[in-house]
Formats: structure tokens, C-alpha cells, sequence
């Protein structure tokens, strides 16, 4: 039995891994489906908190379930991620305020190592209640672009050049006809097709020529769902009208 006083914390990742998808559909839509089935087996008078990926300031307001469970329509993706122990850190202060024999803290995530950073000798803390619910994408398929360089250190005005796009395929499954395009100050300046073998990298050369001197601001996309947000690969490359050249001879 779980009594009137008790305070339910949820830690709710919601950072880009969990754009995956599962069996159920998008991984963090499980997630908070996680948590409202959850709430099912408290009570109307226990309360609540929410711990996400943009929980920065210090604030420990307490939540009925009403509450929380219109705070969960409102949770999108996070360019950031807490780590483990800031998120103990968190739900330490909201614990605060109950007693000690009430304390429960759900833990809902893919528990990416980025997430995790127990130290040694860590001892667990017993004010609380842990449980960990970890979720698994059904395919962890996703291409990202690693990094980009140009053949020659020296970028010459009208000559042609080549750059080098360094494509890696984080899938148990092979990737066939990635599409890779070069953006240069919005414009498409190129373009190839790649196909790259599960858990490895592939290089593309694409070539391009720069005709205006100075700064130029370029992209390389490539298409891959559902995991986006490494899509794009951003540079920027300065383009000298004229080159100094200092010629040394024995005079």
C-alpha cells in the first residue's frame, strides 16, 4: 500500500536518442506512457514531480496528479542531457519535502552511457526508492556525418577542390544509397550517393570551385530517419583573393 503522504518523482529522458522508435512507436512517447501508467497506482492526494533534460533552475514545486500529467503533453526533445547523479541531485531536494519511508523515483530512459556517471565506491542512497525502467529503440539504425577536410591546406580562387565527407552507420544493419549534398552559401554545389556496412564509415569525395574570395559558410546533409538531429554538418572556409608567396634563394 502506498500511503496519502508519498512523493513520486519521475526522471523523463528526453534527449535526441529518444527520437528512436520502438514496437510501440517513438520512444519517448513510451516513455511517458511509462509515467501515466505509473500514476495509476497512487493516490489522488500523493505528490509528484518531474525531473527532464531541461530541468536547470532550482525550483521544487510539488505537482497533483492532474498536474503532472499535463506537464507530460508539454515535454519535447532536448539538445541536452543531465547525468545520472545531477538528476539524484534533483529529486533530493523535492524528497525534501516527505517523510523518509514514502520516497519513490522512477527512472525512465534508453540509458545511453552519456547518461550514467556513478563514481567509484558510489553507495546507493536508501531515503529513496529507485526504479529503473529501461526502454530499447526496436532498431538503433542512425547515420551521421563524422567530419569533413579538403584535400589541399591552400584553397586557390576558380580552381577546383576537392573535400572529403567522412560518413559513419551506427545501425546492425547496412545503409544503401545515403545521400550526401554540399551546400556552399545555400547554394548546392554537389552531391554523391554512398552506400555504407552496418557499424562502420565510408569517405565520399565531392568537388566544388570557390569564384568570390573571403568567407563562405557551406553544409553537407544527409537524409536519415528517424534520428536527425546529426544530419548536418556545418563549416565555414576563407577563400584569399591573392596568395603571398616568399621565395628564399641563397641571396
Amino acid at each position: 500500500n502506498i500511503g496519502a503522504s508519498s512523493i513520486v518523482g519521475f526522471y523523463l529522458d528526453n534527449s535526441f536518442s529518444m527520437n528512436a522508435e520502438t514496437e510501440a512507436g517513438l520512444t519517448l512517447e513510451v516513455a511517458k506512457n511509462k509515467v501515466r501508467e505509473a500514476l495509476t497506482a497512487y493516490k489522488e492526494n500523493d505528490r509528484f514531480f518531474l525531473v527532464t533534460n531541461n530541468s536547470i533552475g532550482g525550483n521544487s514545486h510539488l505537482l497533483t496528479k492532474d498536474e503532472i500529467s499535463s506537464k507530460l503533453d508539454d515535454v519535447s526533445f532536448s539538445s541536452t542531457q543531465l547525468k545520472s547523479g545531477a538528476i539524484i541531485q534533483k529529486a533530493r531536494a523535492y524528497f525534501s519535502k516527505a517523510p523518509q519511508n514514502n520516497r519513490d523515483l522512477f527512472f525512465i530512459s534508453d540509458m545511453q552511457t552519456s547518461l550514467l556517471n556513478c563514481p567509484e565506491n558510489h553507495q546507493p542512497d536508501t531515503s529513496f526508492q529507485l526504479y529503473a525502467l529501461p526502454l530499447q529503440a526496436a532498431s538503433p539504425a542512425n547515420i551521421s556525418i563524422d567530419s569533413i577536410w579538403f584535400s589541399s591546406p591552400v584553397i586557390q580562387l576558380g580552381e577546383p577542390l576537392n573535400m572529403t565527407v567522412l560518413v559513419k552507420n551506427h545501425g546492425a544493419e547496412n545503409a544503401n544509397s545515403v545521400s550526401v549534398s554540399l551546400f556552399l552559401d545555400g547554394v548546392q554545389k554537389a552531391a554523391g550517393v554512398i552506400d555504407i556496412a552496418a557499424g562502420t564509415e565510408q569517405k565520399l569525395d565531392l568537388d566544388l570551385v570557390i569564384n568570390e574570395a573571403g568567407w563562405h559558410s557551406g553544409e553537407v546533409k544527409i537524409q536519415d530517419h528517424p534520428v536527425i538531429f546529426d544530419d548536418n554538418y556545418y563549416f565555414s572556409v576563407s577563400v584569399k583573393k591573392d596568395i603571398a608567396v616568399t621565395g628564399i634563394s641563397e641571396a
